[in-house]
């Protein structure tokens, strides 16, 4: 499926004066870096931190204390929520490898890249075309009021420490991420960027649940992280619109407002392909348009640009002009996304 739309509802704005509509939806975009469709099996690895790992934590820019952990713990979440992005697209088969951090050096921020020999001996053993390697990962927190580190424990069990803050934090988070061809035994893509992000912690005594609040912020940053580099080795879902007309007849505003109901772009196809002959000039004009639209919610843009072309000869509009041109882009981007997932 090449565009989405939204479940729970429709944002339709009418255009005063011309009986416009514009039509939201999710649209795909190929990945931001080229990696060749032939590398679907990846390998994923984290070696950014380990355990020991630290987070600096500042009060007002100063230095206050260092908490074991935390990296780690953005660390997975950030490699959890790339899976489900790319996962959801279909764009690669991910394979889980344990990597022992045992021996990671904590105050490095980046592991060392992997040599060629290295990358074919790990594609061999887990029968995997490529490998993504989380490489390196620094955290921070600053907060503009007090903080305390306490003690409480993770889902395992296990006793950590976690700190606890009064007032508004921002949370720095720098990754680095090394994508490896199996094919070629090198770099297809490296990646290093920061975030970051504020958040208040709803905790107002130690009782409450500050390792949930806590991995409430680190979610939402790992998420950012996450969503960034699934762009960057993926094709991915971008929020667009189109505008297709109301119309003036009838016909033209009861077919809308199906539309705007059921968000059936079949039904509005068939019966918008009924008026492409109407002896109403601007019936005939808007049925044509229209159909262009649908066609293209309906994955056919070149269909789409047939209808357009057609609804220029009954009448030459800036907006047809301006559709021609999305189209047109949207006809390379649908051949250079199904290329990327291996449909060509």
């Amino acid at each position: 499926m090449r565009l989405r739309f939204f479940n729970a509802f429709i944002l339709l704005f009418v255009l005063s004066g011309c009986g416009a509509t514009y039509h939201y939806a999710e649209f795909i975009k190929p990945s931001k870096s080229y990696i060749p469709s032939k590398v679907y099996y990846i390998g994923v690895i984290n070696r950014a931190a380990n355990k020991n790992t630290t987070t600096s934590i500042k009060v007002n820019d100063i230095p206050y204390d260092y908490v074991k952990g935390l990296p780690l713990r953005a660390a997975n979440k950030t490699i959890e929520n790339w899976k489900k992005q790319v996962e959801e697209i279909g764009r690669y088969k991910i394979v889980n490898i344990t990597w022992d951090l045992n021996n990671r050096d904590p105050k490095k921020f980046s592991a060392r890249s992997f040599t060629a020999q290295e990358i074919d001996s790990l594609c061999d053993w887990h029968e995997v075309d490529g490998i993504l390697s989380l490489d390196g990962i620094e955290m921070t927190i600053n907060t503009s009021g007090e903080v305390e580190v306490i003690s409480t424990t993770d889902d395992a069990g296990m006793p950590v420490r976690v700190p606890e803050f009064t007032r508004q934090q921002e949370v720095a988070l720098t990754v680095l991420w090394r994508f490896y061809d199996g094919y070629t035994l090198q770099k297809a893509n490296e990646y290093q960027e920061s975030y970051r992000r504020f958040f208040n912690h709803l905790s107002s005594s130690p009782e409450e649940n500050i390792n949930e609040d806590t991995d409430l912020s680190l979610e939402g940053i790992a998420q950012v992280a996450a969503l960034d580099y699934a762009q960057q080795v993926a094709p991915y879902w971008e929020e667009d619109h189109r505008l297709y007309y109301r119309g003036h007849t009838n016909k033209l505003l009861v077919t809308s407002d199906n539309l705007e109901y059921n968000s059936n772009w079949e039904r509005a196809a068939k019966e918008w392909k009924e008026l492409v002959n109407s002896d109403d000039e601007k019936e005939r004009y808007y049925a044509r348009y229209n159909m262009a639209v649908a066609s293209e919610m309906l994955g056919r843009p070149r269909a789409g640009k047939e209808w357009l072309i057609k609804a220029k000869e009954v009448n030459h509009t800036k907006q047809v002009d301006k559709y021609m041109e999305i189209l047109e882009r949207q006809i390379l981007i649908y051949d250079v996304v199904d290329r990327q997932l291996g449909l060509q």
